[in-house]
């Protein structure tokens, strides 16, 4: 645009010369034409700016994280001249960094006409974000004046987790990896107190086929609460660090919570997963699966920064009571932590997982392994991180 001023401004000095020298009728409206060019393009840009309007096609929207998607902008010009070009001020999802960053998007509108604009998108963590056209600017034909308005334009865009399927877990024991693998999460799946009709949300593993089969409908079975086996999910989501940091270590956290809590929930056990947040209303009792679909849309609102109890106090007052298997997730392993965890698996009836988040994928500086416990170390922070966990110490390769 500087570039197009200083032409425009030897243009200028160019018809004084030319007038000056030839002082004729032909230079001296040459010369008229020139020098109120600009006022006339202010007048009409000026009126351009008033009849053009940028919003996005969706108030709120729901997406994959790490998945691309396409952003849509409108732009309606309900103006007698085209707009070439308008450029937006956005800020919303980079394909390339993906993270949110400020992004000009020029686009030609023609007369009375709308223009529809895609943008390749696509974010890297889990959360609720708000993509903003901010700023919206016009310019005149020679592009020497810009005028410029704020749009306020704005769309809720929620990223959600990852939900990574770990299918049926079982354990080998440390002592004899020769021995057959026992599930981990298992119910009482013969001891149950009677049959009932189907209902929306039951669990299909649940599913009395022989009398389904004699009835011709869905049955149920139902067990009593007292027989029920549960599972509990505790997550020190206390973080120190910087931004991208702490939302690496946050989305790994609850994505590894999140893969156990569907493992429990396939498996028919019944599951709690706290995060240990002052605010009760995250801690998520899931028994369905329409609980773990509410209890997944809760983890991609859940705030990365949280006020939080101490995880040792969460793991003292977990409620062991029916209790199969607690799941430890920690982003922090420190040797009072494995001392905890070890006093837990001295105490308690059940098996207790002590999964390690290691985003950073650095070597251990204490020794978890050979303890009472299951030791996970999930290196990185993608699902092969969990996976090959997993597959190291639940099925024994």
């Amino acid at each position: 645009m500087r570039r197009n001023r200083v032409i425009y401004v030897l243009a200028v000095i160019g018809c004084l010369i030319f007038s000056a020298v030839y002082r004729s009728r032909l230079s001296a409206v040459l010369l008229a034409a020139v020098i109120g060019y600009p006022v006339l393009a202010l007048l009409i840009t000026a009126a351009e700016l008033l009849f053009i309007k940028a919003e996005f096609t969706e108030e709120r929207a729901i997406y994959e994280k790490n998945v691309p998607f396409d952003l849509w902008i409108k732009l309606n010009n309900r103006f007698i001249f085209a707009y070439a070009p308008a450029e937006l001020l956005c800020v919303f999802p980079d394909r390339d960094t993906g993270i949110f960053s400020v992004r000009h998007i020029y686009a030609s509108v023609a007369p009375l006409g709308k223009c529809m604009i895609s943008v390749n998108c696509l974010h890297k963590y889990r959360g609720s974000y708000t993509a903003e056209i901010q700023k919206l600017s016009v310019y005149d034909p020679l592009r020497i004046i810009r005028l410029t308005k704020k749009a306020k334009a704005e769309m809720q865009q929620i990223f959600l987790p990852r939900k990574i399927g770990l299918g049926d877990l079982t354990v080998v024991s440390e002592n004899d990896r020769s021995s057959a693998p026992t599930r981990l999460l298992a119910g009482d799946k013969e001891d149950f107190s009677h049959v009932r009709e189907y209902r929306l949300g039951d669990m299909i593993q649940l599913v009395h086929w022989k009398l389904t089969a004699k009835q011709d409908e869905l049955m149920i079975k139902q067990f009593d609460e007292i027989t029920d086996k549960r599972a509990a999910v505790l997550c020190d989501y206390s973080f120190e660090g910087n931004e991208t940091g702490l939302l690496l270590r946050a989305d790994g956290i609850i994505e590894t919570a999140i893969a156990f809590a569907l493992s429990a929930v396939e498996s028919g056990v019944k599951v709690r997963v706290d995060f240990g947040t002052l605010d009760r209303g995250f801690v998520s009792d899931i028994g369905d699966r329409t609980s773990f679909d509410r209890f997944y849309r809760l983890m991609a609102v859940l705030p990365a920064r949280v006020d939080v109890a101490e995880f040792g106090s969460l793991i003292d007052n977990v409620d062991r009571n029916n209790t199969s298997v607690i799941f430890l997730v920690t982003g922090r392993l420190t040797e009072a932590l494995i001392c905890r965890a070890d006093i837990l698996a001295e105490t308690f009836s059940g098996m207790v997982v002590l999964a390690f988040v290691n985003i950073g994928g650095s070597e251990l500086e204490t020794a978890a392994e050979g303890r009472g416990f299951v030791f996970l170390n999930i290196r990185g922070d993608d699902e092969n991180g969990l996976s090959s966990a997993i597959e190291s110490v639940f099925t024994g390769n």
